[in-house]
């Protein structure tokens, strides 16, 4: 089992979303709430999820990979965290070496926290750092210093954690290429084994996105992004980092697990309010709500509010969208079955041109991206995309 957990279609996840935070993000549209008055109430009702859920989506692989996201789930007691990976351990087998990760503000962890979590079982961590600038930080309302993350990170490892990712973004209104790449120089010298560089993208709903509308601010251009992208390849590249998912970097190794299962299209249970889940044929959602998700939960009643079969259309473009934005690639096998003789004839002509270019590799069973590919993720998966009215 330990080698297979590193290829698509043997894995299967678990997500936990934790709704608290200190500070609501200006760039943030996760759900999140800065009021933890009903914290002792959702641990509680978050722990009777796990055998409702798995009444309702019954599974048929060990758990491989389990996350803690938010939010900000090192907020939380790790008794509480461990509490349901220890309930989820009852109701399904657990590898032996299953990843356990949580996201963590560098801001809430302390040496005693980071021994307890490893005490409760987890032995990966991904910190949202952001940013190594002050200014960047306070811009961001992340309540961490630079200082302070950079300790967050060497403290984790001291404590026993050899496995430690960070993500950083870049994008900033104002930011530099200098700039940009003094955070990836500051991010190589810590003991982390994973990187995330996101382009800041500019949400609805947020702050953000009013201060970009109106005019108060405003975000690097397109052009700028992408050579802040190109400096990030090539940096990370000739620092020991593989470039293994469009946004995602490791050493080797390293990658992360659970993305990876979301990344192949494999399964993964969710659990918590506005957590997304799969179990290979059905997509399912449980309430953006707090309050809904604990009514629910405290009537013995799943706190599901949308359920959706995908079509074969849809699971065909999902899964050739996953596949170009990945070195470790997706199964593509059964595509063939549901595409028209028209529709398959034209997408392996696509293939073929993509492939002719450098940018994926493909057979009749999979397709995967190549680290040129890499680059223009997006761009391929919109060629590739299958219009089902045509």
């Amino acid at each position: 089992m330990v080698g297979l957990l590193n290829k698509p279609g043997y894995r299967y996840g678990a997500y936990f979303h934790i709704p608290f935070c200190d500070t609501k993000c200006v760039y943030c549209d996760f759900y999140s709430l800065t009021n933890h008055d009903q914290a002792v109430r959702f641990y509680a009702a978050l722990k009777k999820e796990i055998p409702l859920r798995l009444l309702a989506d019954p599974i048929d692989k060990p758990i491989s990979s389990i996350f803690f996201g938010g939010g900000t789930p090192s907020l939380a007691d790790p008794a509480d965290l461990g509490d349901c990976i220890r309930i989820l351990a009852d109701h399904v087998p657990i590898v032996q070496n299953a990843e356990i990760t949580l996201e963590a503000n560098p801001g809430t962890l302390t040496p005693e926290k980071l021994t307890s979590l490893l005490s409760q079982g987890f032995n990966r961590i991904s910190m949202g750092v952001q940013s190594f600038s002050d200014d960047d930080l306070k811009f961001l309302s992340r309540i961490h210093s630079a200082d302070t993350a950079k300790k967050a990170v060497n403290d984790a490892a001291s404590a026993g954690f050899s496995n430690i990712s960070i993500d950083l973004i870049f994008g900033l209104p104002g930011q530099s290429a200098e700039a940009w790449k003094r955070n990836l120089e500051q991010a190589v010298n810590l003991p982390i084994s994973h990187i995330s560089c996101y382009n800041l993208i500019v949400e609805e709903k947020t702050p953000l996105f009013s201060w970009v509308k109106s005019g108060k601010i405003q975000v690097p251009d397109e052009d700028h992004n992408s050579e802040l992208y190109e400096i990030t390849i090539q940096f990370l590249r000739e620092n020991g980092f593989e470039h293994y998912e469009v946004s995602n970097f490791c050493r080797s190794g390293k990658a992360s697990l659970h993305n990876s299962t979301y990344w192949s299209w494999d399964p993964w249970l969710a659990f918590g309010p506005s957590a997304h889940g799969f179990n290979g044929t059905t997509r399912y959602r449980n309430f953006r709500n707090l309050g809904r998700y604990l009514e629910f939960l405290e009537s013995g009643k799943l706190p599901e509010e949308e359920r959706e079969s995908l079509d074969s259309i849809t699971c065909t473009n999902e899964k050739l969208m996953l596949g170009v934005r990945t070195v470790e690639g997706v199964n593509i096998e059964q595509i063939w079955k549901d595409l028209t003789a028209g529709d398959s004839k034209n997408l392996r002509h696509k293939l073929d041109w993509f492939e002719k270019k450098g940018y994926l590799n493909w057979s009749d069973s999979f397709l995967k991206a190549t680290p040129e590919g890499l680059r223009f993720g997006d761009f391929l998966a919109g060629e590739l995309f299958i219009d089902p009215a045509v």
